[in-house]
């Protein structure tokens, strides 16, 4: 993972820790698409428990549970249904993956 990448993962982590009650969105595939099951902000928020960088990994404890997104190459700022965040792309168990952190 670069630096740029390590430091807007670690700006984001650090700034969820500061909202109330930790609430934020993690969306991978589809989840939280316009319209769809998740589509009105803060319906259903994640909640983050814990959150670390390991080498090129983003390990993220949420209140339902946890997701590993390995081989971390890319991270942007960008738009999201639920609001601006970051656009991560990696892996989840082998398989490549894009995942929101709003």
């Amino acid at each position: 993972m670069d630096p740029a990448s390590r430091e807007l993962l670690a700006d984001w982590v650090t700034r969820v820790r500061q909202r109330p009650h930790h609430h934020c969105g993690v969306f991978a595939g589809t989840d939280g698409d316009a319209f769809g099951h998740r589509a009105r902000p803060w319906d259903y928020p994640d909640v983050l428990i814990d959150g670390r960088l390991e080498d090129d990994a983003l390990v993220l404890q949420l209140s339902d549970g946890a997701i590993r997104l390995d081989a971390v190459h890319g991270v942007v700022h960008g738009d999201h249904p639920w609001g601006p965040g970051l656009l991560v792309s990696g892996s989840i168990n082998g398989t490549p993956a894009e995942v929101w952190l709003v």
